[in-house]
């Protein structure tokens, strides 16, 4: 399952993006595979009106099977629809914070076992969206290392 988080920076810190369009860069985990997130930087942001068709067809290129975002433009969502992939909307704050809430979201809705969750100031652990999707994973990835 490949999960894609919508990624804006503002003076170093990293933020779920307003929306898919203003997004500086694309965050793609692979729940099924044990290597760090893949950065795809979002050339198309903020350029005209149809920058969300473009960025919701490069994220559907990429075999993106869910999109975390703030708010998701009515054509991107059209076409995520018609691709069958998952939007995941309505988060903001800084981006540890929000992805952890999210971990913790997850296991509390969905799992048996709330002890499993592996988050700290630093780190969070890819096991719970493993989990949720019916996969194993022992994965986890330092954001406070920076990104090239």
């Amino acid at each position: 399952m490949k999960i894609a988080i919508c990624v804006i920076e503002i003076d170093n810190e990293r933020f779920i993006s307003p929306s898919l369009t203003e997004a500086n860069y694309y965050l793609i985990f692979d729940s099924g595979n044990e290597t760090p997130p893949i950065k795809i930087i979002n050339s198309y942001s903020g350029n005209n009106i149809s920058s969300e068709i473009f960025c919701s067809q490069l994220l559907i290129s990429k075999g993106v099977n869910k999109v975390i975002c703030n708010n998701c433009e009515s054509d991107a969502k059209k076409l995520f629809k018609d691709a069958n992939v998952g939007v995941i909307e309505n988060f903001s704050g800084t981006f540890k914070e929000k992805i952890t809430n999210f971990l913790l979201n997850i296991n509390s809705d969905y799992l048996e076992n709330q002890h499993e969750v592996a988050s700290t100031e630093n780190n969070f652990n890819l096991k719970n969206f493993s989990k949720l999707f019916e996969e194993r994973n022992e994965y986890s990835y330092n954001y406070d290392e920076p990104l090239n």
